[in-house]
C-alpha cells in the first residue's frame, strides 16, 4: 500500500472519529431517571402557550379573563454572573394569533448535572432535580426568599400520559410546586414536563370564598383571587 493511500485512511480514520466523538457529545445519552430528558433545553427549539388569566372580585362585580399567547426561543448559551453555563430563553408575546410578536422579557436557565435552575424575572427557582421519581422532593426556592408564596417543597407527583391542548403525551412529568385547601381557600401552583420536550403546563391558582357551601366546588364559589394557566399549543424542535 502506498504512502498516500495509507496516510488518506489514516486521516479519514481521524475525521470519523472526530465526528464520532461530536454527536456524542450533541446528543448525550441521559439515564431513565435524569431529569434532564424533560428539559431537553437546545439552542433553537421555540414553545408557543396559551395564557388565561382570571381576576375576580366578586364583591366589586370584578370579572377579568385576559387571554394571551406566549412564545418562548431558547437562543443561546452564555456565561452567566455566577460564572456557570446558561441557556438564554427569549420571550414574545401576543394578544391574537394574526398579531405580531412582542419582545417582553428575557429569561435563563442553567441545566446543572442535578438539578435545574429557572431564573423568571430575576428570582431564581430549582424547577426539577434527579432523580425523576414519584416522591421526589426539593426546596425550590434555596436560592431566593422573595416568592412568599411559594415557601414550600417542590414534589413530584405523577410520571404518565397526558392530554394538553388535544395534544397526546405518553410520558408527563407533574411537579407540584404548592397546594393548600380548605373550604375557603385553595392555593395550588404546579407545573409540568413532557419527556424529550420540555415545559407544557403551568398553573398558579389563589382563589378564596366566603360562601363556605360544602356541596359546591370553591372554583364555583369563589369570592377573590387569581387563576393562571399556560398550555403548550405548538413547539418546534432543535436541529
Amino acid at each position: 500500500m502506498s504512502n498516500h493511500f495509507l496516510t488518506s485512511g489514516i486521516f479519514l480514520s481521524i475525521i470519523l472519529f472526530a465526528v464520532s466523538c461530536e454527536n456524542s457529545i450533541m446528543e448525550p445519552q441521559f439515564k431513565a431517571d435524569d431529569y434532564r430528558n424533560y428539559y431537553p433545553a437546545k439552542t433553537g427549539q421555540s414553545f408557543v402557550y396559551d395564557l388565561r388569566y382570571i381576576s375576580i372580585d366578586a364583591p366589586s362585580g370584578i370579572y377579568d379573563t385576559s387571554n394571551y399567547f406566549i412564545k418562548e426561543v431558547f437562543s443561546e448559551f452564555f456565561i452567566d454572573n455566577l460564572g456557570d453555563s446558561a441557556i438564554k430563553i427569549e420571550r414574545y408575546i401576543r394578544e391574537t394569533e394574526t398579531d405580531a410578536w412582542r419582545s417582553f422579557d428575557i429569561w435563563f436557565a442553567n441545566v446543572y448535572e442535578d438539578e435545574l435552575h429557572v431564573v423568571e424575572e430575576n428570582i431564581r427557582y430549582v424547577k426539577l432535580k434527579n432523580p425523576v421519581e414519584e416522591g421526589n422532593e426539593w426546596d425550590g426556592n434555596k436560592y431566593n426568599a422573595t416568592d412568599t408564596l411559594n415557601l414550600f417543597n417542590y414534589s413530584m407527583q405523577t410520571i404518565s400520559s397526558e392530554m394538553i391542548n388535544e395534544i397526546l403525551y405518553d410520558s408527563v412529568l407533574t411537579v407540584l410546586q404548592r397546594y393548600d385547601s380548605s373550604l375557603i381557600d385553595k392555593i395550588l401552583f404546579q407545573e409540568k414536563y413532557a419527556k424529550n420536550i420540555g415545559l407544557i403546563y403551568k398553573e398558579k391558582t389563589t382563589i378564596n370564598s366566603q360562601n363556605p357551601n360544602v356541596n359546591i366546588p370553591i372554583e364555583n364559589r369563589i369570592t377573590t383571587g387569581t387563576i393562571y394557566k399556560m398550555s403548550l399549543i405548538s413547539y418546534t424542535h432543535a436541529y
